[in-house]
């Protein structure tokens, strides 16, 4: 979880009412606030349910490209030496053994990620969603 990002925006969305309230000088900055909030907030919320929607409907032997259309771009790419939150990795199977190149999209308002492994060719070997209790 993405604590600084979420206080930020319910910052942003607690000055926003309280602008508000000020009158008419206030409105413009009380909407602005609001606005930058409930936009964040959104996007938030559509690009996690944009991974789990992705995740689910690409199979083993897809390609890269095929990754990048359905979602998007990842928050970071490695190869295939660390781990969920950027820990030391392990070869969590037989397929990961052959990684090459790993795409991770982490959710923010959660401690949720999914990761798409890749051999030297750009296939997807091994497809994982990680998420903590």
């Amino acid at each position: 979880m993405n604590v600084p990002v979420l206080l930020l925006i319910g910052g942003c969305g607690l000055v926003g009412l309280l602008a508000m309230c000020l009158g008419r000088s206030g409105r413009w900055l009380g909407s602005l606030c609001l606005v930058l909030a409930v936009g964040s907030a959104g996007f938030m919320v559509w690009r996690s349910a944009r991974c789990a929607k992705g995740f689910a409907s690409i199979d083993v032997g897809a390609t890269s490209d095929q990754v990048l259309a359905k979602v998007g771009t990842p928050n970071v790419v490695t190869d295939c030496s660390t781990s969920f939150a950027g820990s030391p990795g392990i070869p969590l199977n037989q397929a990961r053994a052959a990684c090459a190149t790993e795409y991770w999209y982490y959710a923010v308002w959660a401690p949720e990620a999914w990761s798409f492994a890749f051999d030297a060719q750009g296939i997807l070997i091994d497809k994982y969603h990680w998420v903590s209790p």
